[in-house]
């Protein structure tokens, strides 16, 4: 059993009036690691990972039973669920957000999506050395193939509690997007925005294909007196569930959850690009 309070207390991407869950259900499916974890007042009572893409559907249904089973509970006894809503690939995300809003609805129980990226980001910052005083800022990378990675930017500060969104989630060129943060970092400005220069900047998520891309950033930002790395993660079910205990529960109606996919498929958009 792992305690993810100090990890919700970090985070504050959302805070309303709908008070948490005590029990809560966090799956997500949007990479190839099919993820699910059951939350209790903060604590992961029990967790599945499997890796095997093409069997998110076939598996998700009996993870989450056998995880019901190891925490000794049934469905009756959730009270909420967190689905990771992507982006990431489109089946693995659309197989998540389905059977959460199927389940939601079927035992009537509040449902709220988190940001597949904002939660791997999350992930890498309980699991590296943070600096001190200013921010680290964690860019989150999942690839989207063609030098392409679905990304954001979050702010963590240490021993602060908040996780400060500084970009909305993405499609972008790796290179441009590496290049844009580094100079963002140097100059004190992201966006045409004054920011606080972070201790460092810190890539999780999919970066084995990319060490020469991340090499070469890392030296530039050597030369601009940024500290830079990286580290290879996969997505946690359990920092889903994490940033839902700082969610407003009563903001999402069942249906209204979606997955995010920042962009249309290829296939979609040839498609659309015939019928205009």
């Amino acid at each position: 059993m792992r305690s993810l309070q100090a990890a919700s207390a970090d985070c504050q991407t959302g805070q309303g009036n709908g008070k948490a869950p005590s029990r809560i259900l966090a799956l997500d499916t949007s990479t190839a690691l099919l993820s699910t974890a059951i939350l209790v007042d903060g604590e992961v009572v029990a967790e599945r990972h499997s890796a095997a893409e093409r069997n998110h559907s076939i598996r998700l249904v009996p993870a989450i039973e056998e995880l019901l089973a190891e925490a000794g509970m049934t469905a009756a006894d959730l009270d909420g669920i967190a689905v990771g809503s992507g982006p990431g690939s489109y089946t693995g995300v659309r197989i998540a957000v389905t059977v959460a809003k199927t389940l939601a609805w079927s035992l009537q129980l509040p449902l709220v999506s988190v940001s597949t990226l904002a939660a791997l980001a999350l992930g890498g910052k309980q699991n590296y050395a943070r600096g001190q005083g200013a921010p680290v800022w964690v860019a989150p990378i999942l690839d989207a193939r063609r030098e392409n990675v679905y990304t954001g930017l979050y702010a963590l500060w240490d021993g602060a509690a908040n996780m400060q969104n500084m970009s909305g989630d993405r499609n972008r060129q790796l290179q441009q997007w590496l290049d844009e943060l580094i100079g963002a970092a140097i100059a004190g400005e992201l966006d045409g925005t004054v920011v606080e220069r972070p201790a460092e900047i810190l890539v999780v998520g999919e970066t084995g294909r990319f060490t020469a891309q991340l090499q070469a950033a890392e030296e530039r930002a050597r030369q601009g007196g940024i500290s830079f790395g990286w580290q290879e993660s996969q997505i946690d079910a359990a920092y889903i569930g994490a940033i839902g205990l700082v969610r407003e529960w009563d903001a999402e109606e069942v249906h209204d959850v979606v997955p995010n996919y920042t962009q249309l498929a290829e296939a979609e958009a040839k498609l659309l690009a015939k019928r205009t």
